[in-house]
């Protein structure tokens, strides 16, 4: 299964030896079950210890300082889209949580894997990860913490009743967390190692393939 969303590889989220368990739970088919309902939902969610992560991809954001009415009425349509997925998200754990209690067929495999524990002391997280838009751009790394104020502000509700915390980041910094793989334009994996080595990366590898001419190493 690939796990690429806006110019990024979330392969990272789903080594064995990773620091995250995770569900791509958009793949899941329950999710295609309810997709027609207009039920929306984030790409993966993935827990890392006692926190859980409900992971959102996007390429592109309005800029929320912007004084254009136009730009302001895209701000909260975005905003109102990604309330929507962590909100839907949310509730679809609930529910599959009870599902569990009631012993139903109707709890997928994976769902269980990562989120079948207790949920005791769990911290909820949402994060949006900025990669690349439509005309193959990178995110600008410093419009993220204005991205997450407005956010922030959209979601209150829910990080008022879950005492939630919100982040947006970078795919610089998704790579440093181990989120999303380092992509080296390197071909012999040899200098790639040596490179990785260099620039000071934590070590690294076991999962790394080749494709399109780079390394993707999975930051574990």
């Amino acid at each position: 299964m690939m796990y690429e969303e806006s110019g990024m590889d979330f392969s990272p989220l789903f080594t064995a030896d990773g620091k995250y368990q995770s569900w791509a739970i958009e793949k899941s088919e329950l999710y295609q079950k309810l997709k027609p309902k207009s039920v929306k939902t984030v790409e993966f969610i993935s827990k890392k210890g006692n926190s859980i992560y409900f992971i959102e991809a996007k390429g592109s954001f309005p800029h929320p300082n912007s004084k254009c009415s136009d730009n302001k009425q895209s701000i909260e349509a975005n905003c109102q889209e990604l309330y929507d997925k962590f909100h839907h998200s949310l509730d679809l754990i609930i529910a599959q949580k009870i599902r569990m209690k009631a012993n139903s067929k109707y709890v997928e495999a994976d769902f269980e894997r990562v989120l079948g524990g207790k949920f005791a002391n769990c911290k909820i997280i949402f994060l949006l990860v900025m990669g690349k838009n439509s005309e193959n751009e990178w995110f600008e790394e410093q419009w993220c913490d204005d991205v997450m104020m407005a956010l922030r502000k959209k979601l209150i509700p829910l990080r008022s009743i879950w005492e939630a915390d919100v982040a947006v980041i970078s795919h610089k910094e998704a790579q440093k967390r181990g989120i999303v793989a380092l992509k080296i334009p390197i071909v012999d994996k040899n200098v790639a190692m040596i490179f990785a080595f260099l620039i000071k990366i934590n070590y690294l590898t076991a999962t790394r393939r080749l494709n399109r001419n780079c390394v993707f190493f999975y930051v574990i």
